[in-house]
């Protein structure tokens, strides 16, 4: 997992993008004789217990401009992003061996994975197969990239003062230049291709910035023959390009209730090319309750526990961004502006990787243990510490229980459902495409102090 800090704001309306219909998937018509959907049955391993997930692919998906929502790859993509963190370390290991197993089982071939990228690179897979039939044939390449993996936490708080986030784009270039390598040994083309992407997380920046790259050099294949759905993502990009009609078949799914995918915060322009798509939340849907009935199901299948949302909403975590950059209204400030925290002076940025990404890319150390401590420090200390510094202390204390306050249980309620792929598969599989809501391109200030005033 990854986690970041920006504001987002989003208005119950119709989704905007281009739908596809919502009607049940059937198979191709060009060839009686091809079979055209394709069943998985995967096992992995959560919590100690072994889980099992069915996959569905259907060929016809594809046959689709990308510039139409499926809400069938939707899901698919839902649940590779979620079994991208059970990939084995090598091909002979046979301790979670979900993801391959699962890909070769859907009939793809030449996969290629990583499970050791380095701080500044992203794990991902690759993955190929033949679809259509030799009259209409295609090849499918499949790709995913995976949330940060132990001390990639340090570079997801490292954005940079240019216009692309500095650790994701380091992120991307990397992944990009595999991909790139792998397109390449295809002997194809390019009308013949069709590229899938993914990602959760960290992954989901990379999957964004990469798809983006794809569409508009078009030189492994057509726009339209390009889709891409990430889950989680965070705000990596604060170019105007972003906003171009081209870029509309890049989807991302967001939970309004995730602090990821508020960062890096709007205040500086960041955000996301292509459409940005909300899971359902409280305050926007009647059918929220039944929603979350169905999907909590789902969750405890994948994950074990109950899922356990934010008794208010979105208000807590939107309060966390304004309360933190209200006193960080540039990227420069990020990076120099001084606050107090137990008599020293330091950047919110150097207060994020002397805590949270401390505790998360080093758990079970001294670094993690000092991290904890520092940061229940600043909650306790309130007299000590500025305003900005305390604000994430409190969110992180109080909804995470980190440094082991009251034995890590302050509140039922954990920011780290919010996010988790799991969190985002559930909420696919029990929602349709009308569920989805497209965030407004509008300020989420003018939204937060509505909502300060409630």
């Amino acid at each position: 997992m990854s986690i970041f800090v920006n504001e987002m704001l989003v208005k119950t309306m119709a989704i905007k993008a281009k739908i596809k219909s919502e009607e049940k998937s059937k198979p191709s018509t060009n060839s009686s004789a091809h079979e055209t959907i394709t069943t998985a049955k995967t096992k992995f391993f959560q919590n100690g217990i072994e889980r099992e997930i069915s996959i569905t692919l259907d060929e016809s998906w594809f046959e689709e401009d990308s510039e139409f929502y499926d809400h069938h790859l939707g899901r698919f993509c839902s649940q590779f992003s979620m079994l991208g963190y059970h990939m084995p370390k090598e091909l002979t290991d046979p301790t979670d061996f979900g993801l391959v197993e699962a890909l070769e089982a859907l009939g793809m071939s030449d996969i290629e994975f990583e499970t050791y990228a380095k701080p500044d690179q992203v794990n991902y897979f690759i993955a190929q197969k033949k679809i259509g039939t030799k009259d209409n044939e295609h090849t499918l390449v499949f790709s995913g990239f995976i949330g940060s993996y132990t001390k990639q936490w340090y570079t997801n708080f490292d954005c940079g003062t240019g216009k692309v986030h500095k650790g994701f784009n380091n992120a991307k270039n990397y992944a990009y230049d595999r991909l790139r390598r792998y397109l390449e040994k295809i002997d194809e083309p390019r009308k013949k291709i069709k590229l899938l992407l993914t990602g959760h997380s960290r992954g989901a920046a990379v999957c964004n910035l990469i798809a983006a790259s794809l569409i508009k050099d078009e030189i492994y294949a057509l726009k339209e023959n390009i889709f891409a759905y990430s889950f989680a993502t965070p705000n990596a990009v604060a170019l105007k390009e972003r906003h171009d009609p081209e870029y509309r078949r890049i989807f991302s799914i967001v939970n309004s209730e995730d602090f990821v995918t508020k960062c890096m915060p709007k205040v500086w322009d960041f955000g996301r090319y292509g459409v940005t798509l909300v899971l359902p939340k409280k305050s926007d849907t009647k059918r929220y309750k039944a929603i979350l009935n169905n999907m909590s199901e789902i969750f405890f299948g994948f994950y074990g526990k109950k899922y356990a949302p934010f008794k208010n909403g979105d208000k807590i975590v939107n309060k966390l961004i304004t309360s933190v950059f209200k006193h960080v209204e540039t990227v420069d400030d990020f990076y120099y502006k001084k606050f107090r925290s137990q008599g020293e002076k330091m950047s919110v940025q150097q207060y994020f990787e002397k805590t949270l990404c401390a505790i998360v890319a080093e758990p079970n150390s001294e670094v993690s243990d000092n991290a904890s401590k520092y940061m229940l420090g600043t909650f306790v200390g309130r007299y000590t510490s500025s305003p900005a510094l305390r604000a994430i202390a409190d969110f992180f204390v109080m909804y995470e229980g980190i440094a082991s306050a009251t034995t890590g249980k302050i509140s039922d309620t954990y920011f780290t459902f919010s996010h988790l792929p799991q969190t985002y598969c559930s909420f696919m599989l029990a929602i349709e495409k009308e569920d989805l809501i497209e965030e407004e391109t509008i300020s989420d200030e003018k939204e937060n102090d509505s909502e300060q005033s409630d």
